[in-house]
């Protein structure tokens, strides 16, 4: 059995993630993180984003984090807890001057969150991100049609994703990406 990684690292963003509890060791009750985000450019940490399954928690530990959630912004201080229902749109960055520390919970637990962090900070850990700090838009289709059980970006709408990343991804395929990637972790074998 191959050992999930536990710490992920996007130089792009400033993230840093530890996985605390995964899927496979809480039964899919919840997968749990720590997600630290360094101070400077108040840039959102990705893409407007919704779980189509899963509730997410933060819980501020220090730091002072801005939340957009369907479109308002809010800002958080240590000791705040921001839930987000399933299937809301939302998205946060460091909105201070020093390092910003959550706790995020995402009940239920899925294995596709640990892909998710594996492969995209992967990328990025290794440079291999466009002019934008992203993966290529061949690898970043192929990656979230993997993990849309998790995570789905708002913008090309839904129902186009659904039309369009099935062939995106195949073609994806043909070009040599992968959704997920050994030397990464996060259940590259699986």
């Amino acid at each position: 059995m191959q050992v999930p990684a536990r710490q992920f690292h996007n130089p792009h963003t400033g993230e840093r993630i530890n996985l605390l509890a995964i899927a496979e060791e809480t039964g899919g009750e919840l997968t749990r993180m720590e997600i630290r985000v360094r101070p400077g450019p108040a840039d959102w940490v990705g893409p407007d984003h919704f779980h189509p399954l899963q509730e997410e928690r933060f819980e501020v530990v220090s730091g002072t984090p801005v939340f957009r959630i369907e479109g308002g912004e809010r800002t958080a201080k240590a000791g705040d807890v921001i839930t987000v229902p399933i299937g809301v749109s939302h998205i946060f960055r460091n909105g201070g001057g020093e390092e910003l520390v959550m706790i995020s919970e995402y009940r239920p637990g899925l294995k596709s969150v640990e892909t998710f962090f594996a492969t995209f900070f992967g990328l990025a850990a290794d440079g291999k991100l466009g002019n934008r700090g992203r993966p290529r838009l061949l690898q970043s289709v192929l990656t979230l049609w993997e993990v849309r059980d998790y995570f789905i970006v708002t913008r090309p709408p839904p129902i186009a994703q659904r039309l369009l990343f099935p062939p995106l991804a195949a073609l994806a395929r043909l070009r040599g990406y992968r959704a997920r990637y050994p030397e990464y972790g996060g259940g590259a074998g699986a």
